[in-house]
């Protein structure tokens, strides 16, 4: 081997530890941010915290706003008395309405940088630890084992486009990654927003707000297979992206969608479809769609406003997040079933 091999290789070595120290350091950088989502104590009720932390933010909200509007009223009559000091045919009024003027902004400058960060970092403190509260009321069931989420981790938009479910999606925002196991399988789970693009002079609205899944299964299939319920009365976030699939079943808002050859009673098991109808939309549940691929299968669940919004200016309410938690279990137990 002569010197010029001997120096590519060398170079090549280095090149290559490089890489897996920067692979070893992003890891741990993204193992740092990783947190355990424990199961929550017996003794405490969530609700009653959740509602205490709320009222604490809020009043604090309520304080800061008071405050700025009692500035305000201040700024308007010093500007109205500076404003009569420097009109006035008199030095000493001229410059005792300069310098209140300029007191008046050094004060306010001070004034900002004390406090623009105050309730930001209240208002984040507050929503972490609502998160991590709700996650373990969510994940609470003994089912669930070595459930972890990151919040600095947002969805990645391929997952979402992967499924085939959605079509014309120009925006992903998420929020609450968690992963884990139920009953030893792993889990994806996230809360999620997806924006459709704008037909014609329409604006840009949501396609799908609520819970998103992604589970694995052992089928051997092909192509897809989606499942909707939805409420006939008011139908949302239906999937768009149907393709080449035909209608298999329309009964009663029980909708699925297959290959035209499909068998999906056979692939998915009676099972599987009977559990499946139990989540048929309902108070705050508003839509579901489900597909199956090989290997894995993935829902969404839309929700309203009511159950996906953070508690702030208005009292908790449990009831629909109650609804949503039982439907998670409900729909990870079908899930177990496909194919049987």
């Amino acid at each position: 081997m002569d010197n010029k091999e001997v120096k590519e290789t060398v170079e090549t070595e280095v090149k290559e530890s490089s890489e897996i120290k920067e692979e070893i350091e992003t890891e741990k950088e993204v193992n740092t941010d990783t947190i355990d989502i424990l199961k929550p104590d017996s003794d405490s009720d969530y609700a009653t915290e959740i509602e205490n932390s709320r009222k604490e933010l809020f009043s604090a909200y309520t304080k800061q706003r008071k405050i700025s509007n009692i500035i305000t009223i201040c700024i308007l009559a010093v500007a109205v008395g500076c404003v009569v000091l420097v009109t006035q045919q008199n030095t000493v009024c001229a410059i005792l309405g300069w310098c209140l003027t300029g007191a008046t902004i050094i004060g306010l400058v001070v004034y900002y940088i004390l406090t623009k960060n105050k309730f930001p970092n209240l208002t984040r403190k507050y929503i972490e630890n609502l998160t991590k509260r709700l996650d373990q009321e969510i994940f609470k069931d003994e089912s669930f084992t070595d459930v972890k989420t990151n919040p600095k981790e947002k969805i990645d938009p391929t997952d979402i486009i992967g499924d085939s479910v959605y079509d014309n999606i120009i925006n992903v925002s998420s929020r609450n990654i968690v992963r884990g196991k139920f009953l030893d399988k792993p889990f994806f789970y996230v809360e999620t927003a997806l924006q459709k693009k704008p037909e014609g002079k329409k604006k840009e609205g949501p396609i799908f707000v609520g819970r998103y899944f992604n589970y694995p299964n052992n089928l051997q299939l092909k192509g897809r297979i989606i499942i909707n319920l939805k409420n006939k009365e008011n139908p949302v976030d239906l999937p768009n992206k149907l393709g080449d699939l035909n209608i298999l079943e329309d009964d009663n808002g029980f909708t699925v969608y297959g290959m035209k050859d499909c068998d999906y009673k056979k692939a998915l098991g009676t099972k599987f479809i009977s559990d499946v109808k139990d989540l048929m939309p309902r108070d705050n549940l508003l839509n579901v769609n489900i597909v199956i691929w090989a290997g894995r299968c993935a829902a969404y669940l839309s929700y309203d406003d009511a159950t996906m919004g953070l508690p702030f200016d208005k009292p908790f309410n449990r009831k629909p997040f109650e609804n949503a938690n039982a439907d998670t279990i409900e729909l990870l137990k079908a899930f177990e079933k496909i194919g049987k």
